[in-house]
């Protein structure tokens, strides 16, 4: 599956509850209290931390996209589609959670790449189902958000 890897995210993509991570040891920022409050886990990376938007570190992001190396989104992938309850069938090649399917389209956008998601419920009446989204969906973020509009989280 495409989306591998991280970008620097624009300051418009951030709103409260933003997953990002943040380089490690850099400036006093980090230690700062409204900085930390925000850390939900650590990466394998040691050098980077896991970092969710809250109200108290929003105004900090302004001062660490100054810098962008200091700060990354990472794209979609099966791991972050994963940890929102979905499993991924092989033989359909498709993510399921419970009436819920997801699927990840070959029509990858590889310059900017971005990943085309079609999400449905399954019915009764096979070869049929209901389209509820069909976008283009940047990380897990926007996942999130996404599945917060249409029920399923």
């Amino acid at each position: 599956m495409g989306g591998k890897g991280y970008y620097t995210p624009d300051i418009s993509e951030f709103y409260v509850g933003f997953i990002f991570e943040r380089q490690v040891g850099f400036s006093n920022i980090e230690t700062s209290e409204e900085y930390t409050g925000g850390i939900v886990e650590e990466v394998d990376d040691s050098q980077w931390r896991k970092t969710i938007t809250t109200i108290n570190n929003y105004k900090v992001i302004g001062e660490l996209l100054l810098e962008t190396s200091y700060i990354r989104v990472k794209y979609l992938d099966t791991s972050d589609i994963e940890s929102l309850g979905f499993t991924y069938d092989s033989n359909s090649k498709i993510y399921k959670r419970g009436e819920y399917r997801l699927h990840i389209n070959n029509e990858e956008d590889y310059v900017q790449r971005l990943l085309k998601v079609s999400i449905w419920t399954s019915t009764s009446n096979p070869g049929y189902s209901d389209i509820i989204f069909y976008g283009v969906i940047k990380n897990k973020s926007e996942l999130i958000i996404v599945l917060k509009q249409i029920g399923i989280l």
